[in-house]
């Protein structure tokens, strides 16, 4: 009795929001206690996490510094919430009327553009200030811009870089209104997919790109700066999210190959077997071959150990950053 009584379980047991502090139990090393610049407990609200960890980077961008947020974290754990912001009808997110709810794009946008009109109502500079975006998804080695049908960004990795990063996946835009369109019609392209631990999961990693020129006739300056803000797929456990099996499009491509021009009487014949598989994909993904959910989870998890390595390398000071073992 004494011992379960002195068993501490796993997981967060307090969080500190003034000293940065977090101290938790793990199942194998035990008591553990981390510090971050910033900790904000559950209860925070939008407003807050914008203010403490997104105000100063567009205070820099919007004086031509590029700036970088990122939401990291496990599936359903609220990052696309905090980036976007409410969803409605888990079908579509768009630009909630109530600011309180709105996300880190909504909010940096709005104070993007106030900034705009208040340097040209209240400083006497011949300034002239455009902004233009870029929203697009990463999917292992792909790129795909979401602004143009989901179409591929390039042949490969390097060239679908250099699209995104010369701007030619960029839209002009001028107000809210442009912003509430552009992020409808990138929404309308992500990949997501119901699995056990998130109703829409995102099974990619999305990228809005912010870009500011800023060019001052008497002189002919022209400084550019980009402002990335970065929605990244979820680390999920495959256990918990139910996604080992279900249809693959890898075996569907097989069956095509395999029984040529007998497909089609093929697929008419397994019409109810299709029906009841997507139904039961809907939920969870189960069947008898790996899925495309596994897949995509494979895909994201690598993705995010990249990026960890590149963190870690960057903050010890290394002189190699494995940047190239993204995907």
């Amino acid at each position: 009795n004494d011992a379960v009584e002195n068993t501490i379980e796993c997981g967060v047991h307090n969080i500190d929001s003034i000293t940065g502090r977090i101290v938790l139990v793990d199942p194998t090393k035990g008591l553990r206690k981390f510090e971050f610049d910033n900790v904000l407990p559950d209860e925070s609200s939008q407003n807050s996490i914008y203010e403490s960890c997104v105000k100063r980077i567009l205070c820099d961008f919007m004086n031509g510094i590029n700036g970088t947020c990122l939401v990291y974290g496990q599936t359903g754990s609220g990052k696309t919430f905090t980036m976007f912001g409410p969803c409605n009808n888990n079908e579509s997110l768009k630009l909630t009327t109530n600011f309180q709810n709105q996300g880190i794009i909504p909010r940096a946008c709005t104070e993007i553009f106030e900034s705009i009109q208040f340097r040209k109502k209240c400083l006497n500079f011949d300034i002239d200030m455009r902004i233009s975006v870029s929203y697009v998804e990463i999917y292992g080695n792909e790129i795909t811009d979401l602004l143009k049908g989901g179409s591929l960004c390039g042949n490969n990795k390097a060239s679908s870089q250099r699209f995104v990063m010369n701007g030619a996946a960029e839209v002009s835009v001028r107000d809210m209104t442009d912003i509430s369109e552009v992020l409808r019609v990138g929404e309308a392209q992500i990949r997501k997919s119901k699995t056990a631990m998130n109703e829409r999961s995102s099974r990619a990693h999305s990228l809005f790109i912010i870009r500011l020129q800023q060019s001052r006739e008497s002189t002919g300056v022209t400084v550019t700066s980009k402002l990335f803000l970065a929605d990244l797929g979820g680390s999920e456990q495959t256990k918990k999210s139910k996604i080992e099996v279900g249809r693959s499009n890898h075996l569907e491509s097989l069956k095509r190959r395999t029984l040529g021009d007998i497909w089609p009487e093929f697929e008419i014949e397994h019409d109810e077997e299709k029906k009841e598989d997507d139904e039961e994909e809907a939920e969870f993904s189960t069947g008898f071959v790996q899925s495309n959910r596994m897949k995509e989870a494979v895909l994201i998890n690598l993705g995010l150990m990249s990026l960890k390595m590149c963190v870690e390398a960057l903050s010890l000071g290394r002189p190699h950053v494995p940047y190239v073992n993204s995907k």
